[in-house]
């Protein structure tokens, strides 16, 4: 599992730093749900969408003022921007978050086994968080996943 934890990407060090009616570009409703709890009404969040060189150019044209993005994509498509890690105290990842899952036929396991190393703590996380995220799916009153998040650390 890469770290779960979302980014701070712009001239910011913390979300609470943020001056108030800058615009926070993230395209997630989990993340602004959050956003608006840590910086309240003062924050204009934009739904941005793309990919990451997208978002980055949306920031350096002003479209936005800071982005919120996954730490693990931008350390999986290695990335060479500045960012600030948003402690997942402040903002919980979402669930499986960081983690990457294959889908693959029986007879390919030497494939998987190459290039997929086991890792026993991250298919843990993965069996917990899904769990989690199974049970409120039952209860809830719309259909698909709710925006909620979900971080599984064994102590």
């Amino acid at each position: 599992r890469e770290d779960p934890a979302d980014v701070l990407v712009g001239p910011y060090k913390s979300l609470e730093s943020i001056p108030s009616g800058s615009k926070i570009g993230t395209s997630s409703i989990r993340r602004q749900a959050q956003v608006f709890s840590v910086c309240g009404d003062t924050a204009k969040v934009i739904n941005i969408r793309g990919n990451i060189h997208a978002r980055c150019q949306a920031l350096e044209e002003g479209v936005v003022d800071a982005l919120i993005l996954a730490n693990a994509g931008l350390n999986r498509l290695d990335v060479p921007i500045s960012y600030t890690r948003i402690p997942t105290d402040m903002m919980l990842p979402g669930a499986c978050q960081g983690i990457v899952a294959a889908v693959y036929h029986q007879d390919n396991q030497w494939a998987f086994e190459e290039w997929f190393p086991e890792d026993e703590d991250a298919a843990i996380a993965a069996c917990a968080e899904r769990a989690f995220l199974d049970s409120l799916d039952k209860s809830s009153p719309w259909a698909g996943r709710p925006p909620l998040a979900g971080l599984m650390e064994q102590s």
